[in-house]
């Protein structure tokens, strides 16, 4: 078998793996919905945690009660703020990731807007957060969700894009959350916005300005990897695509800070 015949096998094989974990057969009820309160609570059991989102796959470890995943640490600790209008979901992001107030999302805000490329640019973000967190700051601008699994099982606080809206919108995952009955997973976000229905391709909730919870790992896949817009992420998550290996994200990275 030729060198190229073996990464070509090794490639396959990985992805075959993937889907094991994948949400095909997660077991809520509402596929679309966010919580599992009945898995969540027996997960949590499971690895000891009480309190905090999950990450890493299921075993038989228990972890410490005092376990928990970064964003949880820094972000939550500190509040966790909504944007104050529709234009502002870079600068809001930003500012949780730092644990900022409400009062820099527009400080925040004013600089993207300033710079070349504006507040859409990642490349902008990426300048704020490397001044906030120097050296544990990585920018990513092709990942796939076997990646970003990774980097949330280590623990990594990750900002990124996805076409949830027309001109996009920009959300934070802090997390992964694992089926105990079927080592599905969902991505524990924190939307500055509300809560997406990826059903409806919409947000429909008015009456909820943020939402702390789960997004399905199909959704997150059509609109922030594979997709190049709201039609075509649409288009993805009805077809129930799903490659872990496919590349296309950009994601901003920030360790934390026992790792750095």
């Amino acid at each position: 078998m030729t060198p190229e015949e073996i990464k070509y096998y090794r490639t396959k094989a990985v992805g075959l793996l993937d889907h094991k974990y994948e949400d095909f057969l997660w077991s809520s009820p509402n596929e679309f919905g966010s919580q599992d309160s009945t898995v969540d609570a027996n997960v949590r059991k499971l690895r000891g945690l009480s309190t905090g989102k999950l990450y890493g796959f299921i075993s038989p470890y228990v972890a410490p009660a005092e376990s928990g995943i970064f964003t949880e640490q820094v972000a939550e600790a500190k509040g966790f703020l909504s944007q104050p209008d529709g234009n502002t979901c870079q600068s809001v992001c930003i500012v949780n990731a730092f644990g900022g107030s409400s009062g820099d999302i527009s400080r925040v805000r004013s600089r993207l807007v300033a710079m070349p490329g504006g507040a859409g640019s990642p490349y902008n973000m990426g300048v704020i957060l490397a001044e906030k967190f120097g050296d544990r700051y990585i920018f990513d601008d092709n990942a796939c969700l076997s990646e970003i699994r990774e980097w949330l099982k280590a623990e990594e606080l990750l900002i990124t894009h996805g076409w949830f809206t027309g001109s996009g919108h920009v959300i934070i995952l802090d997390g992964i959350t694992i089926d105990a009955k079927t080592l599905g997973y969902k991505i524990s976000v924190k939307d500055p916005w509300s809560e997406f229905d990826f059903g409806a391709w919409a947000y429909n909730n008015t009456a909820v300005d943020k939402f702390d919870g789960d997004y399905s790992s199909h959704g997150l896949y059509a609109a922030i990897v594979a997709s190049t817009g709201v039609s075509d992420a649409i288009s993805i998550y009805q077809r129930r695509e799903l490659d872990s290996m496919r590349k296309g994200a950009w994601v901003h990275r920030i360790l934390p800070s026992k790792k750095a």
